[in-house]
C-alpha cells in the first residue's frame, strides 16, 4: 500500500514537472520586434527570458503569393548580403545555406541548380554524429513547389551494365575524392579499385528531368595507380568497393567513358529547379525529428545556428537563425534545444543550415543596400558558398 502511494505520489510529481517545463518553454521568448520587410514577408526578433541570454531572428514569407520566390544563390566567397546585391537585386531577404570547406569554399555535399550539379561529394551514412549522414536536402521544382526530403543518387555506367548507390548504410558503396586530404583522411578498407577521371565534369540535363550525363575520360586504375599521381592536373578519384572491381576493371587507362548520375526524390519526375543538401533533420511534422546522434559534439556544443523551414501546407517558408558564442548577448544552443525552439514558433518541417560564424540572416533596406539583422559571432558577415534568397520571380506563376 505504502509502495502504491509512493508510486502514485511520484507519477504525480512527475506530470507536474513536465508541465512546468513546457510552461517555462513556452514563456521563455520575449517577441522585441515585428517588422514586415515587404507584402507577405515578415521579420520578428526575439530574446531569452530565461537566465542565459539568447536572440532569435526569424523571417516567415508566403510563398502561395506569385510575388515572391526562394531561390539558391552560388555565391563563392562573397557574404550573403555581397551574394544578394551581386546576384540579384530583387531580393528582399537571404541566410546563408549548406556547409562548405573554409579552406577551398567548396560544398562540402551535392547541390544542383538548374543543369548543373556542383558537388558529387559521398556522404559517410555511418557516422550519426555528422552533420550530414544521410541524403536530405531542401528541394524546389521549377512550378515553385518546395519540400524538405530526401533524396538518392546513383552512378550509372551503360556500358557495363551498373547502377552504383552513392549513399547506403554500409561503407560499400562508391565515393568521389576531390583533395588529396579528403582522401587521405576518408578512404575506407574496403575501397577496392581506384579511377582517376578528369575533374571537371560536363552535366547535361536530359529528357527525363532527373538524370545528367557524365562524361570524362579514365586517367589510371587500380592496377597502374601510384600515390604520387593522385590529383595532378584537377583529377578526382572514384573508389569502390570489391564487389564492383571486375566490372570497372573493364575500363582502361586513356578510355573515353559516359555515365549519368540520377536522381531519385520525393518530387518523383518534377524538374528540379534546385536542390541543396544540408542536415541534420530538426523538425518533421511538428515534432522534433533530430537525424544525428545525441550525444555528438556537434550537437551539444552551445552555438550559433540556422534553419531552414517550411509550415504544414509547405506555403510559409522561415529563415531562422540563433545568434551565439556572445555570453552576454546571446549564447547559442544545442542543436536539440533549437529544434525545439523552431516546433515552438510553429514551424512544421525544418532542417539545419551552416552555423557557427556563417549564421547570417540579411534584409534590404529602404536604401537598397543590405544589411545584416543578426550578430554574427566574428563581428562581421564571412564569406559563405551559397545562400538562400527571398526575391521577385523571374516569371510570375499562374
Amino acid at each position: 500500500m505504502i509502495r502504491q502511494s509512493k508510486r502514485q505520489m511520484k507519477t504525480v510529481i512527475d506530470r507536474m514537472r513536465r508541465k512546468l517545463r513546457h510552461c517555462c518553454y513556452s514563456s521563455r521568448w520575449q517577441l522585441l520586434a515585428s517588422t514586415q520587410l515587404a507584402q507577405g514577408i515578415t521579420y520578428q526578433e526575439y530574446k531569452s527570458r530565461s537566465l542565459i541570454a539568447n536572440r532569435l531572428h526569424v523571417i516567415a514569407v508566403d510563398l502561395s503569393s506569385s510575388e515572391w520566390e526562394l531561390d539558391l544563390l552560388i555565391g563563392q566567397n562573397k557574404t550573403v548580403s555581397e551574394t544578394l546585391k551581386d546576384f540579384t537585386p530583387s531580393a528582399v531577404a537571404g541566410i546563408n545555406g549548406s556547409l562548405f570547406h573554409l579552406d577551398t569554399q567548396e560544398a562540402l555535399f551535392p547541390i544542383i541548380k538548374g543543369e548543373t550539379i556542383d558537388n558529387i561529394n559521398y556522404i559517410n551514412t555511418t557516422n550519426k554524429a555528422n552533420y550530414v549522414y544521410e541524403p536530405l536536402a531542401i528541394m524546389k521544382t521549377t512550378q515553385g513547389e518546395v519540400k524538405i526530403g530526401r533524396y538518392e543518387l546513383y552512378l550509372e555506367l551503360p556500358e557495363l551494365a551498373l547502377s552504383m548507390p552513392f549513399y547506403s548504410k554500409t561503407n560499400h558503396q562508391p565515393r568521389l575524392y576531390r583533395s588529396k586530404k579528403e582522401w587521405l583522411q576518408n578512404k575506407q578498407v574496403g575501397d577496392a579499385v581506384y579511377l582517376l577521371f578528369q575533374q571537371k565534369h560536363e552535366f547535361s540535363e536530359l529528357q527525363t528531368a532527373v538524370s545528367f550525363e557524365y562524361k570524362g575520360r579514365v586517367t589510371c586504375n587500380s592496377k597502374n595507380m601510384k600515390e604520387e599521381m593522385l590529383f595532378l592536373n584537377g583529377q578526382c578519384i572514384l573508389a569502390v568497393p570489391a564487389h564492383y572491381m571486375k566490372r570497372l576493371n573493364q575500363l582502361t587507362q586513356g578510355q573515353d567513358y559516359k555515365g549519368y548520375v540520377a536522381l531519385e526524390n520525393e518530387f518523383s519526375n518534377t524538374s528540379l529547379a534546385f536542390l541543396l543538401t544540408s542536415g541534420p533533420l530538426l523538425v518533421k511534422n511538428n515534432q522534433p525529428a533530430l537525424t544525428m546522434t545525441k550525444k555528438s559534439k556537434r550537437q551539444t556544443a552551445k552555438a550559433p545556428r540556422s534553419a531552414f523551414g517550411l509550415s504544414a501546407d509547405g506555403q510559409i517558408a522561415y529563415f531562422v537563425v540563433l545568434d551565439g558564442r556572445q555570453p552576454l548577448y546571446s549564447r547559442g544552443m544545442t542543436l536539440t534545444s533549437f529544434a525545439k525552439t523552431l516546433k515552438q514558433i510553429g514551424i512544421s518541417d525544418a532542417i539545419n543550415l551552416d552555423g557557427g560564424g556563417s549564421s547570417t540572416l540579411v534584409s534590404k533596406r529602404s536604401d537598397q543596400s543590405y544589411q545584416a539583422l543578426n550578430r554574427p559571432s566574428n563581428k562581421q558577415e564571412r564569406p559563405v558558398h551559397n545562400v538562400l534568397a527571398i526575391k521577385k520571380p523571374s516569371k510570375k506563376r499562374s
